[in-house]
């Protein structure tokens, strides 16, 4: 454990540096530590690591992905597809959002995870993690896709959820 985090050890810092919104005053100490407690645990369970390379940064961009998701869920509701992938997109209200305008929100985000549950699940995924702000880079790292596979499949996917979308009424701007 102590020779991988020796020698891979800025690479999980960096990641979670370029990874975590800073508007969000998250500390990235407190991911890093969260990131090699999970990596302890696979190797405690003598999981053997093939590339630690691209584990060691998927380990980064799920910690910071885990601690975005709890800030934002204590003042945002988080869209669930069907699948046990998690939270796909935060739909944002303004603090001092009226009444109707939460009503409007809320219906907004239902017809939004209606048009993504349409969508085949590669480009579901796809779809779920750009709208979180993921790069290809990082969503092809992440689900073990090459770069172009995970572009590809976001372009494709984002114009299926412009179709879906407006077939449930709504009009999306390019």
């Amino acid at each position: 454990m102590n020779a991988l985090l020796k020698q891979y050890g800025a690479l999980l810092h960096r990641t979670i540096l370029r990874v975590c919104p800073r508007e969000l005053g998250l500390l990235c100490d407190d991911i890093e530590q969260e990131a090699r407690l999970s990596l302890w645990k696979a190797l405690q369970g003598e999981r053997e690591i093939a590339f630690p390379v691209s584990y060691i940064y998927k380990v980064a961009v799920s910690a910071t992905l885990r601690a975005v998701r709890r800030a934002q869920a204590r003042r945002e509701d988080p869209i669930n597809d069907d699948s046990d992938a998690g939270p796909v997109l935060i739909v944002r209200a303004p603090l001092e959002a009226s009444p109707h305008a939460e009503v409007e929100r809320r219906e907004f985000a239902q017809k939004i995870a209606a048009a993504l549950t349409q969508l085949p699940e590669n480009r579901r995924l796809a779809v779920a993690n750009h709208l979180q702000g993921l790069t290809t880079p990082e969503i092809g790292a992440l689900l073990g896709w090459s770069e172009p596979k995970a572009r590809n499949l976001v372009h494709r996917g984002l114009k299926d959820l412009r179709t879906a979308l407006r077939a449930l009424g709504i009009e999306c701007k390019s």
